[in-house]
């Protein structure tokens, strides 16, 4: 750890240091969130309520595999960074990038995350090797499929139901009707968020050559898309919560976040759609937030499933 420390968490005394530096890098509070669809998974496909160790493990395995790509893209995409650390989330900062110390630290992480998932099922590993591999190709500064046009999008929707997949094929469960309709809900809203998100990297992705959907489109293109696939994708979550006749308060969370989401859109829509960097981490920040009420709302549904709710 004092290797990983060194040269990097300047002003960050010790372990401090280094525990500072993998929480910026492994970014695991947008990792935890991101886990969601795993955990949706994981929760739907099972039948009672699931055994709190093989929950945690599977914690433990998407957190590692999460941040390990994290790292990855990172190290990947050292130039853009640079050239872009005024608007990136996560910048480069004076002598703390040290590409050599954060590499060991990504196969640390890959090897725990793989490890977890092979325990828990063989199904949730080769999921969770195939997020691997669709985001390192994602990066890849060869291959860059984030430079190609729609490339971008379309991993986005390979990973969104990788993600749900690992989190069902971790129970393990059959991956039948049922939960391949559950998998479109977390994957709308990954490409959604995508949309929006790439509104804010528009010019740091032009000036490196990278044709991405933001490129591509533009930023208001990119808005609209992705109020439209939000939009479908809580018409989806409703229309899949009233077929399985799940709790009415259930259905009322997810009817008010939706409606909520529609007002953040309004308040946030003419800076967001003309490229303001700041008005774009502000409503991502919004809509994320929410999306821990539609949690709420699916684990209440569970929670009935499982008669547990009396």
């Amino acid at each position: 750890m004092h290797g990983v420390n060194r040269g990097l968490g300047r002003g960050w005394p010790g372990s401090l240091g280094a525990a500072r530096l993998i929480w910026k890098w492994t970014r695991l509070p947008e990792v935890l969130l991101l886990s969601g669809a795993a955990l949706t998974g994981f929760c739907l496909a099972s039948d009672s309520l699931p055994d709190p160790l093989r929950l945690a493990l599977l914690v433990l395995s998407v957190l590692a595999c999460g941040g390990h790509i994290m790292i990855v893209n990172a190290l990947l995409g050292r130039a853009l960074l640079a050239a872009d650390s005024e608007t990136m989330d996560y910048p480069i900062r004076g002598a703390e990038w040290r590409p050599g110390a954060l590499k060991l630290l990504a196969w640390v992480l890959l090897a725990v995350a793989m490890a977890g998932l092979v325990a828990l099922a063989p199904g949730a590993a080769l999921a969770g090797a195939g997020i691997v591999a669709v985001w390192f190709l994602y990066a890849h500064p060869v291959v860059r499929l984030k430079g190609r046009p729609f490339a971008d999008t379309l991993v986005h929707v390979v990973a969104g139901l990788l993600q749900f997949f690992l989190g069902a094929l971790a129970v393990p469960a059959v991956l039948d009707r049922r939960l391949w309709l559950w998998a479109v809900f977390p994957t709308l809203v990954l490409v959604a968020g995508h949309f929006h998100h790439v509104i804010k990297d528009v010019a740091a992705d032009r000036a490196a050559g990278l044709r991405t959907v933001g490129v591509t489109l533009g930023s208001r293109s990119c808005f609209v898309i992705g109020s439209l696939v939000f939009l479908g994708a809580y018409l989806h979550l409703g229309w899949l919560l009233a077929a399985e006749r799940w709790p009415r308060g259930a259905l009322v969370l997810a009817a008010l976040t939706a409606m909520s989401h529609v007002v953040a859109a309004v308040a946030f829509g003419a800076r967001v759609s003309a490229g303001e960097a700041g008005a774009v981490v502000r409503y991502r920040a919004t809509y994320r937030a929410l999306s821990l009420l539609i949690g709420t709302a699916i684990l209440w549904g569970c929670l009935a499933s499982w008669n547990l709710l009396g």
